[in-house]
């Protein structure tokens, strides 16, 4: 909240700290995961956000260091400035994702992500015609300044006195303000009946478009996605809780920014040892796999062993061939199968193979 100096401060070396953390933070998260996995996560859109304009900022300060000179009327300096209010921004709403934790907030916390994307369908519409009926207002005012323009080429119009693009900014602003209820005809008064009439009705068609029309069905949409998402709210939370623990757990230990020292050490030892959590991860698989194997023997499946394998290599033939692809993919080279199980035996089993694990 300092003054802006042209130099940089403490505090933008300490800012600079925390996001060389952050940035390598996410390239590990991303790296861990698939593409298509790190950006199923809506947090993970807004921390791209966050490091794009951090790396605005960043090249506007190298520019600004660059050029040098004073803060006063530096434009690039007050860019940079913009950029950090943005990023404060952001990062405080990040730390709400904590509350997907919370089995009351979870749930709605959820709900307003996919709201969200109703209402950007509803606004790119918006946009539309807001750009549309901005357009037809600006032509109504140009046409009545070529028409009241004397020969000596003096402009007596008001309302673009300053310019076409003016105009229409102009224009575009006073119809987004209406939407709220902030009318303000006096500032579009024109200086020929026949213009006032026309930049009128345009306005009365923009505002049962806008108003009656595009903002009952984002009330609508808001209300159906709500009520979707409450039927199957609790499972949808639990879902995701388990997803942040996932994501959690393949985090590196060490928080950001400390994580820059930590993980070039962790590089270093991964480099000189081998990774022994590979080998416990295909030994865990091997156990699961008989796991599976059992339950798949008890609902009527035909466990065969592996020709020149051991016994714990075993590898099922499904009886029902529709099972194989009832969820569309394998678990562990297994087969997934939608068949009755005795409870009791099933429970001695897992307890069973639980108690192998833990060995």
């Amino acid at each position: 909240m300092t003054g802006s100096s042209v130099a940089p401060t403490v505090e933008e070396y300490l800012i600079l700290l925390f996001f060389s953390g952050f940035v390598l933070s996410e390239i590990q998260q991303y790296r861990s995961s698939a593409s298509k996995v790190y950006f199923r996560d809506m947090w993970n859109f807004l921390d791209v956000m966050i490091m794009l304009i951090y790396a605005f900022v960043v090249l506007s300060r190298i520019a600004t260091i660059i050029i040098g000179g004073d803060a006063h009327n530096n434009r690039l300096l007050e860019l940079a400035n913009y950029g950090y209010g943005m990023d404060a921004m952001l990062l405080i709403l990040r730390f709400s994702s904590i509350l997907e934790l919370s089995s009351v907030i979870g749930p709605l916390q959820l709900a307003l992500f996919r709201m969200c994307l109703d209402l950007v369908v509803i606004l790119v519409q918006f946009g539309f015609v807001i750009v549309a009926f901005s357009l037809a207002i600006t032509k109504c005012y140009t046409a009545e300044t070529s028409f009241l323009t004397p020969l000596n080429g003096s402009n007596i119009a008001e309302y673009c006195i300053e310019g076409n693009l003016n105009c229409f900014l102009k224009s575009a602003r006073q119809l987004v303000w209406s939407v709220f209820g902030m009318i303000h005809f006096e500032e579009m008064e024109s200086l020929t009946s026949l213009t006032s009439d026309i930049v009128v009705a345009l306005y009365l068609v923009f505002l049962v478009l806008s108003v009656i029309m595009l903002v009952n069905i984002l009330v609508a949409l808001l209300t159906t996605t709500y009520d979707k998402y409450k039927t199957n709210s609790e499972i949808e939370w639990k879902f995701s809780r388990a997803v942040i623990e996932e994501q959690y757990r393949r985090m590196h230990v060490v928080v950001v920014p400390f994580n820059i020292f930590s993980e070039p050490l962790k590089a270093l030892y991964l480099a000189k040892y081998s990774d022994l959590r590979d080998e416990r991860m295909i030994d865990l698989e091997g156990k699961l796999e008989v796991v599976l194997a059992k339950l798949q023997w008890m609902s009527k499946g035909d466990p065969k062993e592996n020709e020149g394998g051991s016994n714990k290599e075993i590898s099922m033939v499904a009886d029902d061939e529709e099972a194989k692809t009832s969820l569309g993919y394998p678990l562990l080279h297994s087969t997934y199968l939608a068949m009755p199980l005795n409870a009791m035996w099933v429970k001695k089993i897992i307890s069973k193979q639980l108690n192998d694990l833990n060995r």
